[in-house]
């Protein structure tokens, strides 16, 4: 348990001293784990005058103290070594020295003007032959019915309290089960622990105006039971007052009650709807728990505190709301509430504790108020249609597997608040818990608030959707596996401040394309980035001193900025570094075998393109050639012919003209001899 430095606090928030609501909350914000019962003593001493009075009294004696611890027991039922504790921390907060020599050995048994009622009619009218023929039914300890005498036990019909019994003992009818009505005269103050435990045929029961008190168990598994009313006289219900009271439907609480006790209701399958008072402050552990049958409840403005698992079970709830009256939410509170779809929180709650809404299957939607500061361990768990929530833009801590397998789950979201200053710099840094994400197939987007520090193991395991993750300023540290089998993140800014980035941090992360190490990281953990078969790019700053084993195995890394200096100190650095300037080197090889390819293809084509000019100009010219022949011979054809024609005309066979002469003929036109 954590101790509680109220001189401290007062020092750092001075209004504490007067206003009960800013103590309980500053309390449970800086010491998250102290018992509540404990914080309640604080503020009940501040809220009822004790500490002023402490103040005003520069010697305060052993006296004042028993007055004090009276005050406590009498107005609040606070008694014990806890509130004595309490008693002697608010002295020493204020400033005061004081040495108890007092006990206060015995309680007076105080009884509230406003809780003595006179007789109701109906009840002056029991027949004074049924209490005289009754009353020696019953072992007495003066004013205290003990218990039922045996020989009665098995009695079935109405049994009669007598007028002058005070209190109903511990045990006094317990298992009863042959008894089905109850007579209570007004003369009754208290109901001791199980004193109707187990009378499973009780059917009626009328608690009178008179009593202030129900002890634990009191009614536990009067299965019988089907409808109660507590009255105004009752300050609080005690643990497991009525519980398993399954045939109970109906339940009307008084207007003074101000805490329900543990278990008080646990297992009343059959109660279908409940009024709470607006005086109630409190509704402790399992108050209602199993309550299957419960549709509906309304938690009033006077509520400050819901106990570990008060409502678990309840599997009929379908919306609830959380005033901001509400400070604290105990662990697994609304968990296994498998019909529940929509949550109001109202602003005021601190934190949503461990496993708080576990196993609600059904649960959609949520949105987390600024005041909360924290989400515990399993407080979402399995809830798998929960499709987005929005949270703060400032956390302390998400718990382990706070989001596990959230299954429809698709964006977590920062609201648009503003982070104070007094936050930002008093505040511890947080946590993002191992599994917070782990089982979430399709987040496709995260972003994590401000005030997380780190982000442990297998965080965002398994999240194979996820696309885009924005990182925190605050961001310190980045865990083992905490984004391993993320297969479709393809890019990720790490901020300034971390410093390590753990083992198998980003294992199998396929899609990812280029990381840029900020300067300031000191260890890459080993196989950190292994199997990233998309990664070609990377830069590591001076800062590094070590580069764990492995750690870009499986990566075609070909662009690397790694300072030589790295390179010569750590053997990873060293081998990227290799493996980029071998691939390097075989890329600029490739190119220069490419280009000698494309040279030798080039040449290869002009010899062949020259070829073909040279094969097309001798077919040419042996085409046109054959022409010319061709020409040629139609022309020496033509011409044969002409002569021949010419001849047998009998002119000149050259030209065409006519021969004159007798023995020598020429032509006239061209002088030739004839010669045929």
């Amino acid at each position: 348990m954590e101790q509680i430095d109220l001189k401290q606090l007062i020092k750092q928030y001075p209004e504490v001293l007067t206003d009960g609501t800013k103590l309980k909350a500053y309390i449970l914000d800086l010491y998250p784990q102290c018992k509540r019962g404990m914080v309640n003593i604080l503020v009940a001493i501040q809220q009822c005058g004790i500490v002023a009075e402490m103040q005003a009294s520069k010697n305060p004696s052993a006296l004042d103290m028993s007055r004090w611890k009276k005050v406590l027991d009498d107005d609040y039922g606070f008694t014990g070594a806890t509130a004595e504790t309490c008693l002697q921390m608010w002295c020493s907060a204020v400033g005061i020295h004081l040495e108890v020599r007092v006990k206060v050995t015995q309680k007076t048994n105080i009884v509230r003007p406003e809780a003595k009622k006179r007789k109701e009619p109906e009840q002056a009218s029991i027949s004074s032959k049924l209490q005289s023929s009754q009353k020696d039914w019953f072992e007495y300890d003066g004013t205290t019915l003990l218990r039922l005498k045996e020989k009665y036990q098995k009695y079935d019909g109405a049994i009669y309290v007598p007028n002058g019994v005070e209190s109903i003992g511990e045990y006094a009818f317990e298992e009863c089960s042959d008894l089905t009505s109850i007579l209570i005269s007004d003369s009754v103050t208290s109901i001791g622990k199980k004193a109707f435990s187990d009378c499973t045929n009780l059917v009626n029961i009328t608690i009178p105006d008179s009593v202030e008190s129900l002890g634990d168990d009191a009614f536990k598994g009067c299965t019988g039971l089907t409808n109660i009313t507590i009255p105004d006289s009752v300050l609080s219900v005690g643990y497991g007052a009525f519980f398993r009271c399954t045939g109970l439907n109906s339940i009307t609480i008084g207007n003074s009650v101000t805490s329900i006790g543990s278990s008080a209701f646990s297992g009343c399958t059959g109660l279908m709807s409940i009024t709470i008072p607006n005086c109630v402050k409190s509704i402790d552990n399992y108050a209602f728990e199993g309550c299957t049958g419960l549709t509906s409840i309304t938690i009033p403005d006077s509520v400050e505190s819901l106990g570990d698992y008060a409502f678990k079970g309840c599997t009929g709830l379908t919306s609830i709301t959380i005033p901001d009256s509400v400070l604290s939410v105990g662990d697994g509170a609304f968990s296994r509430c498998t019909g529940l779809t929509n949550i109001l929180i109202e602003n005021g709650l601190m934190g949503i504790q461990q496993s708080m809404f576990r196993d609600c299957q059904n649960l959609r939607c949520i949105t987390i108020p600024n005041s909360v500061k924290f989400i515990g361990s399993f407080a979402f768990e399995n809830c798998r249609s929960l499709a987005s929530i929005t949270i703060p833009n400032w956390m302390s801590s998400i718990g382990d597997s706070a989001f596990n397998a959230c299954h429809s789950l698709t964006t977590v979201e920062i609201s648009n608040s503003t982070v104070s200053n007094d936050m930002s710099q008093n505040c511890l840094t947080g946590i993002v818990g191992r599994y917070a994400f782990q089982n979430c197939p399709k987040l496709t987007s995260v972003t994590i608030p401000e005030g997380i520090g780190i982000i442990e193991q297998s965080a965002f395991y398994g999240c194979h959707k996820l696309e885009r993750v924005m990182l925190p300023t605050t961001l310190t540290e980045i865990a083992w596996y905490a984004f391993d089998e993320c297969i479709a993140l393809k890019s990720i800014a790490i901020p300034n401040g971390v410093t390590k980035i753990g083992s198998r941090a980003f294992l199998n992360c396929t899609s990812l394309q280029s990381i840029t190490i900020p300067n300031g990281v000191i260890e890459i953990g080993s196989h950190a980035f292994l199997n990233c078969t998309s990664l070609q790019s990377i830069t590591i700053p001076l800062s590094v001193t070590s580069v764990g084993r492995s750690a870009f195995s499986g990566c075609p890394i070909e662009d690397a900025n790694i300072p030589i200096s790295v390179v010569n100190s750590q053997p990873e650095a060293k081998r990227v570094y290799e493996q980029v300037k071998l691939k390097q080197a075989q890329k600029e090889e490739e190119v220069r075998e490419r280009q000698e390819q494309e040279r030798k293809a080039k040449e290869a084509q002009e010899q062949r393109e020259r070829k073909a000019r040279e094969e097309k100009e001798r077919k040419e010219c042996e085409l046109a050639e054959a022409k010319r022949r061709e020409e040629q011979k139609r022309l020496e054809q033509q011409r044969l012919a002409l002569e021949k024609e010419r001849r047998e005309k009998g002119v000149c066979q050259h030209c065409g003209g006519d021969f004159k002469g007798l023995l020598i003929k020429k032509c006239t036109v061209c002088g030739k001899k004839k010669d045929y």
